[in-house]
């Protein structure tokens, strides 16, 4: 039987902010997490849910725009894992660089 879900594209395209989340706080300085979130066939996702969470647990979320766009706001820098859900898309992590054992990227 085949599935109804489709991946969303391995790029979750986090275009500022990630590299900053990922480094131990410098300044304990806020950030913003930007980015756009499209699937396989380069479409923009709308209404997805973009999660950053640390240890597991849910810290912040925001949902795209009909752009696939996100804002999240007031992010303290650490380091996090990238969830984002779509309706009818398989969920996609990201992140969570010290578990040895599961796929990266940002």
């Amino acid at each position: 039987m085949a599935s109804n879900h489709t991946q969303l594209s391995g790029a979750v395209l986090l275009v500022m902010g990630i590299p900053l989340l990922l480094l131990e706080p410098l300044a304990a300085q806020d950030v913003t997490v930007q980015g756009r979130v499209r699937d396989d066939e380069g479409a923009a996702v709308f209404r997805a849910s973009v999660m950053l969470l640390r240890n597991g647990t849910p810290v912040v979320a925001s949902d795209t725009d009909r752009l696939g766009s996100f804002l999240i706001f007031e992010v303290t820098p650490g380091p996090y894992t990238v969830r984002v859900q779509g309706l009818g898309y398989a969920d996609v992590l990201r992140g969570d660089r010290h578990h040895p054992h599961r796929n990266h990227g940002a």
